[in-house]
């Protein structure tokens, strides 16, 4: 399927890998602290431990996503690049296909 969108913004595409890796960061990380014993822990008990301690992975995965994270973000950028390349014509077969009977 060809599609009409604009062509792909390298740098957009490389601020996804980087999100994708810090989302894959926190699923890492999320179960090491539920296991924590929240009445010993910095976050307090109840609901407001509970999302203090969810954003604290978040911004914890982040800041290892700019550290250099896994590695993660670089599979993921160059898989999207291929992707769409494979999906974005070549100027001359997208003009051509368009004279096409």
């Amino acid at each position: 399927m060809i599609s009409s969108a604009a062509a792909p913004d390298p740098a957009k595409t490389w601020q996804t890998a980087q999100k994708f890796e810090a989302v894959a960061l926190g699923a890492f990380l999320k179960p090491m602290f539920d296991t924590l014993d929240a009445s010993a822990g910095p976050f307090g008990t109840g609901e407001a431990g509970k999302t203090w301690q969810a954003m604290f992975v978040t911004a914890l995965s982040k800041q290892m996503e700019q550290a250099g994270g896994l590695g993660i973000a670089r599979d993921v950028y160059a898989t999207m690049l291929r992707m769409q390349a494979a999906e974005t014509p070549a100027p001359r077969a997208a003009a051509s296909a368009s004279r096409a009977p």
